[in-house]
């Protein structure tokens, strides 16, 4: 793998940012992946994803979803109710062709085997230790 994402943030802007821009490698002639983990792996699950304190104000999603729809993101509402779709993330990675894990020892901590949505992989500790250490670039911090 060229490219392995870390995000273990489970707020919108990471989770955007790390399906993003593993797209962008993707497209770029990349083979990129995205590990997910703890509260990630939580609101993928399907428990709350959230916006963080300083995107939530309206105005802000608004230019968002107005932005986001020039940059091909997913886009649901309209008029005022307008925003990103931030279920509709994983679709952008999965349609790219990007791998998507789920952390070892975050899906069993957090019970989520049988919650994990389609496209996230359940991958062993040795798995994703050779991921870790063959991938040319670990990115975290999105």
């Amino acid at each position: 793998m060229d490219v392995l994402f870390l995000c273990s943030s489970g707020t919108v802007d990471s989770v955007l940012s790390n399906v993003y821009m593993a797209r962008e490698a993707k497209r770029a002639g990349k083979d990129a992946g995205i590990a997910f983990a703890g509260e990630a792996l939580m609101a993928l699950a399907g428990e709350a994803m959230l916006w963080p304190r300083g995107l939530q104000d309206v105005s802000i999603r608004w230019a968002m979803a107005d932005n986001g729809k020039e940059m091909g993101l997913p886009i649901s509402g309209r008029g005022d109710g307008r925003q990103l779709d931030r279920r509709a993330l994983l679709g952008l990675a999965k349609e790219a062709g990007v791998a998507l894990y789920g952390c070892p020892p975050w899906v069993k901590l957090l019970g989520v085997q049988s919650r994990l949505p389609e496209g996230i992989a359940a991958v062993s500790e040795a798995e994703m230790i050779t991921m870790l250490t063959q991938a040319k670039r670990v990115v975290g911090g999105f």
